[in-house]
C-alpha cells in the first residue's frame, strides 16, 4: 500500500491524526536515516543483538 493509499484510507475511517501521524514520519524518513548513520555503533549496541549482556 502506498502512504497516499494509507492516508486515504486512514481519512475515510476518521482517522485523520494518524494519517498525519503516519506523513510525518514518511516525509522524515531520509533525515532519520541520515542521522542514523551519524551515530558511531558501539560494542554495547552490537552485543544487544548477540544475546550478550
Amino acid at each position: 500500500m502506498t502512504a497516499t493509499a494509507h492516508n486515504t484510507l486512514c481519512e475515510r475511517r476518521g482517522e485523520a491524526e494518524r494519517a498525519r501521524a503516519c506523513n510525518e514520519l514518511i516525509t522524515s524518513w531520509s533525515a532519520i536515516e541520515a542521522a542514523a548513520g551519524e551515530v558511531p555503533e558501539t560494542k554495547d549496541q552490537l552485543a544487544l543483538f548477540e544475546g550478550k549482556p
